[in-house]
């Protein structure tokens, strides 16, 4: 195989990594990630978890998040909150 086709196939493929789904360019979060964050937001809305559980959890995913290309979906989630 040659490297131009190896450098072509790179681009397309993405790879999953420490929590990141990674492309040749940008890094987005994996999806059970984003649904984990969801489904700990949804169990503080039932009161099945505590307010300190749930801002101890979504502090740690907001930092994580930072080192992805996720500014929008960071915002979506936030004003989902308020």
């Amino acid at each position: 195989m040659s490297l131009v086709k190896d450098a072509t196939r790179s681009c397309l493929v993405e790879v999953h990594f420490v929590g990141f789904r990674n492309f040749y360019y940008y890094k987005l979060l994996r999806r059970r990630n984003i649904r984990n964050v969801k489904s700990k937001f949804q169990l503080f809305k039932e009161d099945k978890i505590s307010y300190e559980k749930f801002i101890e959890s979504f502090q740690g995913w907001s930092a994580y998040a930072k080192w992805a290309n996720s500014y929008n979906l960071a915002n979506r989630i936030i004003t989902s909150l308020l």
